[in-house]
């Protein structure tokens, strides 16, 4: 299972494959020069929304999510990366997880911590401080999709909440009020502590096609930088504002944080309502 850093001919292998990438659409695109080698959405690599939802009001709830935060530390839990995910192709906390769970790397000492661990949810948090694993921040789900379901994190059905989720009231109030989805699913908080960052990912083991998940992202710090990196030119393209989206399939991550912060992610199928107010604000006036 032993990983090495990204090589030269990983590297290469992936410039190749982000060249001449096709459009991901919500709707036509503008005739715009992809000057990236990455997907775009509406011609760009990030779509700002602050001009399309009530921005102040979610940021006057940031002490109450900060609490919630505060409160449940204890459900952190870290990124559940393949190497497959990573741009440095490392090991993820997935490759091993998946080693133990089907007993290809257990002493037998070991197997009935591993077996409670599992069975109290801890085995990706002991893998994190046992293995040389990526991680960077960490995760609160507060409403998870079952296992192996992650292709219907978009779908209330499919996503349960968590107990502590009924804490979250007021944030889902002003979430419906903004009439950005017909229906959402999982809900999550990435979580940086000082010095921390997201490392480069993808969300899409099939770089070569664009992602179709629909969400918005929300960052609560002028601290946290998300960008997405641009293989060809060795760059980074920073997102602006508070909140945004973009296609997941591009590798991207957060720098290196001077203070504890978050941002929050939501999952699920945009409504036609705001589609038509994405569409229009790309439009030149």
């Amino acid at each position: 299972m032993n990983r090495t850093h990204v090589t030269l001919a990983y590297l290469a292998s992936a410039l190749r494959v982000y060249k001449a990438r096709p459009w991901a659409n919500i709707s036509n695109p503008p005739k715009t020069e992809n000057k990236y080698s990455m997907f775009l959405t509406n011609g760009q690599l990030f779509l700002n929304l602050d001009k399309l939802i009530d921005v102040d009001s979610v940021l006057k709830l940031k002490p109450w999510l900060s609490a919630f935060v505060a409160r449940h530390f204890d459900l952190l839990q870290p990124p559940k990366y393949y190497h497959q995910n990573l741009l440095s192709n490392r090991q993820g906390v997935l490759d091993l997880a998946n080693a133990y769970v089907n007993a290809q790397q257990i002493d037998q000492d070991l197997l009935p911590l591993v077996n409670q661990l599992r069975e109290t949810k801890m085995l990706t948090r002991w893998i994190m401080l046992q293995h040389d694993v990526e991680v960077g921040g960490f995760i609160i789900n507060v409403r998870p999709w079952p296992k192996g379901q992650a292709a219907y994190k978009h779908l209330s059905s499919y996503c349960q909440p968590i107990p502590q989720d009924a804490e979250l009231a007021e944030f889902y109030q002003w979430l419906d009020q903004q009439t950005v989805f017909a229906q959402y699913g999982s809900v999550r908080f990435f979580v940086n502590f000082q010095h921390t960052a997201t490392v480069t990912h993808t969300d899409v083991i099939e770089s070569n096609k664009p992602s179709k998940e629909e969400f918005i992202w929300l960052g609560f710090s002028p601290h946290k930088h998300l960008y997405i990196f641009d293989p060809e030119s060795q760059t980074k393209v920073y997102a602006t504002g508070i909140a945004n989206y973009f296609n997941t399939a591009n590798w991207h991550g957060s720098d290196p944080v001077k203070q504890c912060c978050y941002s929050i992610r939501v999952d699920g199928i945009f409504s036609d309502q705001f589609k038509q107010r994405m569409a229009a604000s790309q439009r030149p006036s």
